[in-house]
């Protein structure tokens, strides 16, 4: 949770590299893909500063219902999550450990204290 406080004294998250490559598919799309879903219809890389350390995301734009329009208005939904490599690996295995095993409250000292 400390982290989260931390990003705002730094001013917050900042973007420091933008890359879009429709043509690249991520190890999910292409899982998707092997399932049956749809291919997605972009992709972006962005690099983002969180309090001077940069962490990698992926996100992959796949079309709504139907042909991506309802009712006639555009709609997408976005896949957005850490890119997989050690920085990545290591956010999704620290989420994974806190909400598995959080953290438990120290056992009272007064507990243990001799009674008089």
């Amino acid at each position: 949770m400390e982290y989260y406080t931390n990003q705002y004294r730094c001013g917050g998250p900042k973007l420091v590299k933008f890359q879009g490559d429709s043509s690249k598919l991520t190890p999910r799309a292409r899982w998707n893909i092997l399932l049956g879903y749809k291919p997605p219809f972009d992709r972006h890389d962005w690099t983002v500063d969180r309090c001077g350390k940069q962490i990698d995301y992926v996100i992959d734009f796949y079309s709504g219902q139907g042909n991506g329009t309802k009712d006639g208005k555009i709609n997408f939904y976005l896949d957005v999550r850490p890119k997989l490599n050690w920085e990545g690996g290591k956010m999704r295995l620290m989420r994974w450990v806190q909400d598995w095993f959080p953290q438990q409250k120290p056992v009272e000292q007064s507990l243990h204290k001799d009674k008089n």
